[in-house]
């Protein structure tokens, strides 16, 4: 009988976190007193991605924090940018910031390594509506 209800419990916590990694990172919330008003959109392009990203309200302004990770699993550091924008719900761009250069290791078996943080801090609040456009760009 315990056997039943342990692997029944497994059952599911298993499609409970399926379910919660199905959701991706293209539309995360931003956290803060702001949090409703923003929506983060992640993109990519080449060889590396947004694996997570966040913003929080800090001195008057916006921090968008998060982490890069390559697509493929061998070769040298690649070197990326990450360039944040707050988009107005009309589509024009109202404020845009760039990290510094990162270089995004390999990825490896085993290996807790495999990505590169990133923070980017924007002068403003996005306004009621708009949204905060994360990209990822390599080389």
């Amino acid at each position: 009988m315990n056997k039943n209800v342990s692997i029944g419990a497994c059952g599911v916590g298993l499609l409970l976190s399926l379910l919660g990694g199905l959701s991706g990172c293209a539309g995360e919330q931003a956290r803060g007193p702001n949090a409703a008003a923003v929506r983060l959109e992640s993109q990519a392009t080449g060889k590396v991605y947004v694996a997570w990203s966040e913003a929080r309200q800090d001195d008057g302004g916006l921090v968008v924090t998060g982490v890069l990770q390559r697509k493929d699993r061998v070769g040298p550091p690649i070197k990326a940018t990450v360039e944040v924008a707050i988009v107005s719900s009309q589509g024009s761009i109202l404020n845009q910031a760039q990290s510094d250069c990162l270089y995004v290791p390999p990825r490896r078996v085993n290996k807790v390594q495999g990505f590169e943080r990133f923070t980017v801090r924007l002068p403003t609040v996005p306004p009621e509506g708009s949204r905060v456009r994360v990209v990822a760009r390599a080389g």
